[in-house]
């Protein structure tokens, strides 16, 4: 006899394995029907491309464009986010990846080297600028209706980061 938590976890299993079955279907393909501006915006799309970018031998991706909107600082280094707009509910239906976002994690190590250059704030000195980085990446998905992935690509050595243009403000 199933309980009431039993039904409840299975469920939520069900939701997970069909959401990860169309999200890892779904990565690569072109969105179907008509795209607003808000799907095709830099960072949904760059999370696509993301997603099906190959390692090398060292396990590393290369991320470019990447637009850095905003960022945190913490004790294990510094994360950068790109712009990110929520994506229409109706094309998220179609294609659920239109919800996964990426985000650039530079290492305690790094930020280090970065001040020791001269730079004091490396959130501020990133904000506005399109980058180019090489680094591992790694995945979580966030359950909700649909569920979204959050790439992060960590950088660990300071020749992996590449400023290539600054955007305005």
């Amino acid at each position: 006899m199933r309980t009431g938590r039993h039904l409840l976890l299975s469920s939520v299993l069900t939701v997970l394995v069909v959401t990860l079955s169309h999200t890892s279907l779904a990565h690569g393909q072109a969105p179907v029907g008509n795209t607003s501006p808000l799907s095709t915006s830099p960072g949904n799309m760059l999370a696509k491309t993301v997603g099906d970018a190959q390692p090398d031998k060292e396990g590393r991706i290369l991320v470019s464009d990447f637009r850095v909107a905003d960022g945190s600082s913490k004790s294990e280094g510094v994360t950068l986010v790109s712009p990110y707009v929520e994506p229409d509910p109706r094309e998220v239906l179609r294609d659920p990846t239109l919800r996964d976002r990426v985000e650039v994690h530079i290492t305690s190590e790094v930020v280090t080297r970065l001040k020791n250059l001269g730079v004091s704030d490396v959130t501020e000195h990133f904000k506005g600028k399109t980058l180019r980085v090489r680094g591992k990446r790694t995945g979580v998905f966030y359950l909700g209706f649909p569920a979204a992935l959050v790439h992060t690509v960590t950088v660990d050595r300071l020749d992996d980061i590449l400023v290539t243009g600054t955007t305005a403000r």
